[in-house]
């Protein structure tokens, strides 16, 4: 019988995984690579662009989070004195 991992990471999900890798690593050659290999598998488009999504919302978080705190303390603190 297979170890657990040998199930769950069967060649289709390491491929995805590593699309999802190029896209947060921003690299262009990684991804064109990986989304190749990820249809030669007979992963369908969508499922591919799903996964790229997915990773690039993952990836733009903390930028998201940093933008929120910056907007935090350029904010005024004594609403009186905003207006």
């Amino acid at each position: 019988m297979p170890a657990t991992s040998d199930v769950i990471f069967t060649p289709v999900v390491r491929e995805l995984v590593a699309v999802a890798a190029a896209v947060a690593g921003n690299c262009v050659p990684c991804l064109g690579h990986h989304v190749a290999a990820a249809r030669d598998l007979g992963v369908g488009e969508e499922v591919i662009r799903q996964t790229i999504e997915t990773a690039d919302a993952v990836k733009r978080a903390p930028a998201r989070e940093i933008l929120r705190h910056a907007e935090t303390l350029l904010a005024p603190s004594d609403p009186v004195s905003a207006q």
